[in-house]
């Protein structure tokens, strides 16, 4: 739970608040609330405003996009909102009491994108038709805005892309292609039957095919190269 208090909401927050800051914490305590959530001060503004007019709300399971690890990522969480009194009776400032609903709403929603993805694939009468209504619905569930599937070459170390869902504003994806084009450590992660993540992504959009999965201490950055 927290308390933003005063004219400027300065915070304060107990232990168990500070874990949904991330690495907001400690530099959070004592700072005004909208320098410490700008991400997504358009959207609990109103509810605050609603609190400083001495009414309570509640919410449950809402999703914000959030920064506290560096990213942005998704969260949902489950609050209240409610005006604190002064000595004279008037709103002063708001009390949150909070509950992180992630894990919970995620667990949710991947057994409903799998009894819908198993549902729709019953009906699919071909390989080529399984493989596109897979890439669309994963897609989808992802909220992504390229997913596609293709097939590898594992001695020539090619791939040969075989189905693609994009949104209208993403360029697709080559046809074919190496698969050092993306990145060296790739191919060798696949072997294993291992994934291969790029965290902190930066696409450049410009002209030409390929792509670079660039290795840093921390990350992976995707490029486009020329």
């Amino acid at each position: 739970m927290f308390v933003a208090w005063g004219p400027a909401l300065g915070f304060l927050y107990n232990d168990a608040y500070a874990e949904i800051l991330g690495n907001k914490h400690p530099n959070s305590l004592g700072a005004r609330f909208q320098e410490i959530w700008p991400e997504i001060w358009s959207d609990i503004s109103p509810i605050i405003d609603v609190a400083l007019k001495g009414q309570s709300s509640y919410f449950e399971d809402l999703p914000l996009m959030i920064d506290r690890a560096g990213h942005h990522e998704r969260a949902w969480f489950t609050f209240s909102y409610s005006p604190v009194l002064d000595d004279s009776g008037t709103v002063a400032g708001m009390h949150c009491s909070v509950v992180e609903t992630t894990r919970v709403v995620r667990e949710k929603k991947l057994r409903q994108f799998q009894l819908d993805l198993a549902n729709r694939l019953h009906a699919s009468t071909s390989p080529d038709t399984v493989v596109s209504a897979a890439v669309e619905m994963l897609a989808q569930h992802l909220d992504a805005s390229r997913c596609w599937y293709a097939e590898i070459d594992d001695i020539a170390g090619t791939f040969q892309t075989k189905s693609g869902w994009f949104e209208h504003s993403i360029p697709a994806l080559p046809q074919s292609g190496k698969i050092d084009e993306f990145s060296p450590d790739l191919l060798q992660t696949l072997r294993k039957g291992e994934e291969f993540v790029c965290n902190n992504l930066a696409v450049r959009t410009r002209s030409g095919r390929g792509f670079d999965c660039v290795s840093s201490s921390s990350s992976k950055v995707l490029r486009k190269r020329r």
